[in-house]
């Protein structure tokens, strides 16, 4: 705080009380542990995408999106962002997003389904609260047939991404 009339700022301590506070605020001069920096960052699980097409193609656009945006959303450094691979490794055991989410401790989760329409390909992306289990955003894309490319997708990695992490984004003004 910086006092009326005054131009030198006080600091003093803030009280996190859950882990998706943001209170950046730390006392002057002291150090900030891990620990202390790691409770104040909300976590977000990235799921592995569903693909609701039987085709491999189908299941690799699933995958390769979603791993995507994990590494997008981990270039953010104020939130923290689960291991996909370990995400990965719970949908294998049959978990459903939700319960991903809790293995993993996080108190945000992406999902999103694939599915073939006609000749191109629909993708849904959802981030929802942990704990409430309710959906705080969602966006539908479609791939056509003939911008099924690499440099779609990126684009729509990174515009997920941006829309959710960014601090303007859905993420900040959720938290």
């Amino acid at each position: 705080e910086v006092p009326k009339g005054g131009y030198r700022p006080q600091f003093r301590r803030v009280d996190v009380t859950r882990p998706g506070d943001l209170s950046f605020i730390a006392s002057a001069g002291q150090p900030m542990s891990i620990d202390s920096d790691r409770a104040r960052r909300p976590i977000l699980a990235v799921a592995p995408f569903i693909a609701f097409s039987r085709g491999t193609f189908e299941r690799h656009v699933a995958d390769a999106i979603a791993q995507d945006i994990c590494v997008q959303l981990s270039r953010f450094s104020w939130f923290e962002v689960t291991d996909f691979l370990t995400a990965m490794h719970l949908s294998r055991k049959k978990l459903a997003p939700l319960e991903i989410a809790s293995s993993l401790c996080a108190d945000f989760f992406l999902s999103g389904t694939i599915r073939k329409h006609d000749s191109s390909l629909r993708v849904t992306v959802q981030l929802a609260d942990a704990a409430a289990g309710r959906i705080i955003w969602a966006e539908r894309v479609t791939l056509h047939a003939d911008d099924q490319e690499l440099a779609r997708q990126d684009d729509i990695v990174e515009r997920v991404a941006a829309r959710i992490g960014d601090m303007y984004g859905v993420l900040a003004t959720t938290v």
